[in-house]
């Protein structure tokens, strides 16, 4: 078995995660929850959800993700992974939904908040990106850690809101996942990094990432791009703030909300999580010239973050 860390787990898998960090030696890793992945058989679903090539079923504490030409995924009880392949899938398009929906799914079902977001460590506060899919935020993530900023995780944040004084996010995967454009928008080759899979011309680009597995991240700022003229931060409202972490749930959370009867306390930590740190509008025209200029006003915005 591979042991693995991420997300303050260890994952023990029957194949190797090489996005990952290699999990502590056992005395170090005391602090961290054991997650073991397996591949076996996974029983047929009736699905809640049914989508082009996906299909969703979950109940209180288990779920089952399937995407076609990949396989299907049961997670239970946040501790928990099986995974059964479909004929001729490919290892690095099983790795991609495993550490992507299957994990978030893993995440939720341990009692965090997890969020569509990258997030950044900036001077010590973590600062998370968010915005429609095609919107620039894995490029504004690089440009920043390009800038000598420390990415925290990509993609996938969950939000540990245990402690009402420390709401913090834990550190996943140590690349970014950035188009040709938008490695050559930073000054990388665009063959930097492994591609993610076939169906994708995405590549992994290695990020500076925390030092210690399992080391934690104060959320302080939530930035949701958005088009504009120009460059400028708005703050939201409490209203408005509660909404938007709504809509960047992550996605399969989102859709399966109901069906695992989790709805409720979910949008309670969305509440709790608005009052408690500060969710700007990021507006900014289209342009990938301007990622420097864009980069510095949330360098110059994040020391104004409110740490409740």
């Amino acid at each position: 078995m591979y042991r693995r860390s991420v997300y303050g787990l260890t994952l023990a898998c029957p194949f190797d995660l090489p996005e990952l960090l290699p999990a502590p030696t056992p005395s170090v890793a005391d602090g961290l929850a054991a997650v073991q992945v397996e591949l076996g058989t996974v029983a047929p679903m009736s699905p809640v959800l049914a989508d082009d090539g996906c299909r969703f079923w979950a109940r209180g504490g288990e779920a089952k993700l399937h995407y076609d030409g990949v396989g299907t995924f049961h997670v239970i009880g946040g501790r928990s992974i099986v995974v059964q392949p479909d004929r001729g899938a490919d290892e690095r398009e099983l790795r991609f939904f495993l550490l992507g929906p299957a994990l978030a799914m893993l995440l939720h079902q341990r009692g965090l908040l997890v969020l569509h977001a990258n997030t950044i460590g900036v001077g010590g506060r973590g600062v998370m990106i968010t915005g429609f899919s095609g919107r620039g935020k894995s490029t504004l993530t690089a440009a920043l850690c390009g800038r000598g900023h420390v990415l925290v995780s990509d993609d996938v944040t969950p939000i540990d809101l245990a402690d009402a004084r420390s709401r913090v996010s834990l550190p996943g995967s140590r690349q970014i996942r950035l188009l040709p454009e938008s490695l050559a928008a930073i000054g990388c080759d665009d063959d930097v990094g492994p591609v993610l899979h076939s169906r994708t011309d995405k590549r992994g680009w290695p990020a500076k990432s925390p030092s210690k597995a399992g080391e934690r991240t104060p959320i302080t700022r939530l930035y949701v791009i958005a088009d504009g003229d120009e460059i400028g931060i708005e703050p939201l409202p409490p209203h408005r703030a509660f909404g938007q972490l709504v809509s960047c749930t992550y996605p399969v959370v989102a859709r399966l909300l109901d069906a695992d009867g989790t709805a409720k306390p979910h949008f309670a930590q969305c509440a709790a999580l608005a009052s408690h740190i500060t969710v700007s509008q990021l507006k900014r025209p289209r342009s990938l010239e301007l990622l420097p200029e864009l980069a510095r006003a949330i360098e110059d915005d994040v020391p104004a973050a409110v740490v409740a």
